[in-house]
């Protein structure tokens, strides 16, 4: 039995069957009249920081396609470059965080990746996160209580 690939909806009403070129061509089906610009937050270890910022920069703007190796075949459809994230997106992508907690301790993430029992490895690696997140939300909130000055972070929005 052979399924076919769902048509799917572009700006404009265009459709096609590939995200890539249907974004390529026409941006994403929700692009008002204006580009938006995208608010995000960032959180991890002072090194994983450093290599997001620098991602970051990359998707910011174009990418070409990348050279080929010894072993790359003569025709590599999939390898094309890319134009942005502002022009693919039709959205402002800022390669600087909204909102950024970058103390985590790279030390203590590996040995909690390391534990034997799965489960419990993930669950100290999640709780590593939301506990810090948590932890910041607090301070941020007992700042906007002594200063008055409310900023709009809130524990579900981040998560």
């Amino acid at each position: 039995m052979h399924i076919e690939e769902p048509e799917l909806e572009f700006r404009f009403g265009q459709r096609v069957t590939y995200p890539r070129d249907g974004l390529y061509l026409f941006g994403p089906v929700d692009a008002g009249a204006a580009p938006r610009s995208i608010r995000y937050g960032f959180i991890g270890t002072p090194q994983s920081f450093e290599c997001f910022q620098e991602w970051a920069s990359q998707v910011s703007g174009y990418i070409p396609i990348p050279t080929r190796g010894k072993t790359s075949k003569e025709s590599m459809p999939h390898h094309v470059p890319f134009p942005g994230f502002a022009e693919t997106f039709f959205s402002h992508w800022s390669a600087t965080p909204a909102f950024a907690i970058r103390d985590l301790s790279e030390d203590d993430l590996r040995r909690k990746a390391h534990i034997g029992n799965r489960h419990e490895a993930i669950k100290e690696l999640v709780d590593t996160y939301v506990d810090r997140l948590i932890a910041e939300i607090g301070v941020r909130g007992a700042m906007e209580r002594k200063t008055g000055i409310r900023e709009n972070y809130h524990l579900k929005t981040l998560i």
